[in-house]
């Protein structure tokens, strides 16, 4: 079932509060805007049709999760606003890519958040925004993907890139979970980038995830690698209500319901718990 986003969080009343900061009208109309264009693109069969509905959905959850984490944060709330829309159009990327290549691989196609803020930075959408929030949106929507977040950002935008790095990281988990619960992986190889669904453990991939760091894409050649990978995540949790969210809802128990007792999945689960409980343990 796909959402709007006024279904998600109603929308925030603001008024239109200068040169600085976003207003409901502005967020509505990105909103709007985005709509019309997922609604234009023409998949050319059924799966990528599927993918697109898949992408939709997940854009709008994202959205809706990184307005409920800044409120959780007391940001004010034009900076909720602008949360939600850098939530919402993260991966505008995607749409174009999936038709065009039919794959979710950047580095068998192109990178889909280098392609998104492309869209997004030369199409006026946000042209009535400030400088200051079109600027922390196009950051969230070009580094969204990329391993690290790069240095030297100051924090008043790049808040909104950690936001929507930490609330997309979570959806994916949801999506992965979905798929493996309901046995669609075999008819869907893509969601996985096609990788050997009964594989065991990539010695490269496990090293990483020891050392703390998150998985580089060339060492994932398996669905096991692909749990390790989605734990890794957890080094890269920037906000509380990220973790607590994980914690809550009992993220780990999903990442790892349908594999086996391996001794490595579990030694790296058993980190990831130690470090998700240092992260929301009370002051």
């Amino acid at each position: 079932m796909l959402f709007y986003l006024d279904e998600i969080i109603p929308v925030i009343d603001t008024p239109a509060c200068g040169s600085d900061t976003m207003n409901s009208r502005q967020s509505r109309a990105v909103h709007r805007w985005f709509h019309q264009y997922v609604d234009s693109i023409r998949p050319t069969d059924d799966k990528i049709k599927t993918f697109i509905d898949l992408k939709r959905e997940h854009s709008l959850i994202v959205a809706g999760t990184c307005r409920s984490f800044a409120g959780e944060m007391e940001w004010t709330p034009d900076e909720q606003l602008t949360a939600g829309v850098t939530g919402l159009l993260h991966d505008i990327g995607r749409f174009s890519q999936l038709v065009e290549f039919r794959t979710f691989d950047d580095d068998g196609s192109i990178d889909h958040g280098e392609r998104g803020y492309r869209l997004m930075k030369e199409n006026g959408v946000l042209s009535t925004l400030s400088e200051h929030d079109r600027t922390g949106i196009l950051l969230g929507i070009r580094h969204h993907n990329s391993r690290y977040i790069p240095p030297l950002l100051d924090e008043s935008v790049s808040r909104y890139l950690k936001l929507v790095r930490d609330a997309d990281k979570l959806d994916i988990i949801r999506v992965i979970y979905h798929y493996i619960k309901n046995g669609m992986l075999e008819e869907h190889p893509e969601i996985t980038l096609n990788i050997d669904l009964d594989g065991p453990v990539t010695p490269e991939a496990l090293e990483q995830v020891r050392n703390g760091e998150t998985i580089t894409y060339g060492n994932i050649k398996s669905l096991a690698d692909f749990a390790l990978a989605q734990l890794a995540w957890f080094y890269d949790i920037n906000y509380p209500p990220a973790f607590r969210s994980a914690r809550d809802r009992r993220v780990i128990d999903q990442i790892i319901e349908f594999f086996p007792s391996v001794r490595e999945i579990d030694e790296v689960r058993k980190a990831v718990e130690r470090h998700i409980d240092s992260q929301t343990a009370p002051e």
